[in-house]
C-alpha cells in the first residue's frame, strides 16, 4: 500500500480566530490532493440502461427472422420465455387461448415405436415450437404452432424466408437406405403451415445417380439457393459439392433451376 505523506497542521498564530472543524477537513483534503468519494447506495435502483439482461440463447440470423435457437436444450427452451417446459421424458407446449397445452412424450422402447424429442427453438418470433424429433432409423423435425397446438413433420428445421411467409427444410442423406434425402418449402398460414413443395432427388435404390440438397438459404422471398451434393464412392463420406440449384417462385408454383451433372 503506498503511504502518503502526513499532513502537518500548524497551531494558530497568537490571537489568530481558530479555524473549524470544516476548514481543517477542506485543508486536510487539499493537502492529499483527492476528493472525497461519493457514496453509493447499493439499494438504489439502476437505470433502465445498466440494468443487467440475462443472456439470450444464440439467434440463428442466417435461418430467418426471429429465430431461436440452441444445440443444448436447457437453453433452447429460453427461447419459449417460460411457455415450453420439460417434465421428466415429456416435452410439454403451452398453446394460446387457454387450451390443453401438446405433451410430447418419449418413446424408448426398442423397435419401429422408438421416439426421442427435443426442444430446439423457436421460429418466426415465437409462431411455432421447433422440436428435433429422433425415430428408430430417421430423424425428422416437428413444428408445433404456438396458437393452435396444430403439428407439422418437416424434413428437417425450418429456414423461414426473409418475409416470413415460407418455411423451407432440407435433409440429405445418399448412403444409408433409411435415410430421408428431400427439400421442401411450406407456406405459412393460420395453424400448421401448408406444404407447397416436396423433392427427393436421390434414390436410394439407384445409389450412383440423383442429388442432395445442402442447407437451403433465401435469397429475397421467392429465391431459394440449395447447395448440391452428388454421390462419390470413391469418397470416404460417399459424397462430393456441386453446383448451386434455385428454386424459384413464379407467382404461381415453385420450380428448380440446376445443372443435370457437376460442374467439371
Amino acid at each position: 500500500m503506498r503511504r502518503t505523506t502526513p499532513v502537518r497542521l500548524h497551531a494558530p498564530a497568537p490571537h489568530a480566530r481558530a479555524p473549524s472543524a470544516l476548514s481543517a477537513l477542506l485543508v486536510l483534503i487539499a493537502a492529499c490532493g483527492r476528493a472525497a468519494p461519493a457514496r453509493v447506495d447499493s439499494a438504489a435502483p439502476r437505470p433502465a440502461s445498466e440494468a443487467t439482461t440475462p443472456a439470450s440463447p444464440t439467434s440463428a440470423a442466417a435461418a430467418g427472422p426471429a429465430t431461436c435457437a440452441d444445440t443444448s436444450e436447457a437453453r433452447a427452451l429460453d427461447c419459449a420465455r417460460g411457455r415450453a417446459r420439460r417434465a421428466g421424458d415429456t416435452l410439454v407446449l403451452d398453446v394460446a387461448g387457454g387450451r390443453a397445452p401438446v405433451r410430447l412424450a418419449d418413446n424408448l422402447a426398442d423397435g419401429e415405436q422408438y421416439a426421442r424429442y427435443r426442444f430446439a427453438g423457436t421460429a418466426l418470433g415465437g409462431r411455432y415450437y421447433v422440436i428435433d424429433g429422433t425415430g428408430y432409423e430417421w430423424i425428422w423435425t416437428e413444428l408445433v404452432d404456438a396458437e393452435s397446438g396444430q403439428r407439422a413433420s418437416l424434413t428437417g428445421r425450418p429456414v423461414p424466408s426473409p418475409d416470413g411467409a415460407h418455411l423451407a427444410a432440407a435433409a440429405r442423406d445418399l448412403g444409408i437406405a433409411e435415410g430421408a434425402t428431400r427439400l421442401e418449402i411450406w407456406r405459412v398460414q393460420p395453424g400448421k403451415p401448408a406444404l407447397e413443395l416436396q423433392l427427393q432427388p436421390f434414390d436410394q435404390v439407384d445409389t450412383a445417380n440423383g442429388w442432395g440438397p445442402g442447407d437451403p438459404t433465401w435469397r429475397g422471398p421467392d429465391t431459394l439457393v440449395v447447395p448440391r451434393f452428388f454421390p462419390d464412392h470413391t469418397r470416404p463420406d460417399g459424397e462430393v459439392a456441386g453446383d448451386t440449384a434455385l428454386v424459384v417462385f413464379d407467382g404461381k408454383a415453385w420450380s428448380l433451376v440446376a445443372r443435370d451433372r457437376p460442374p467439371r
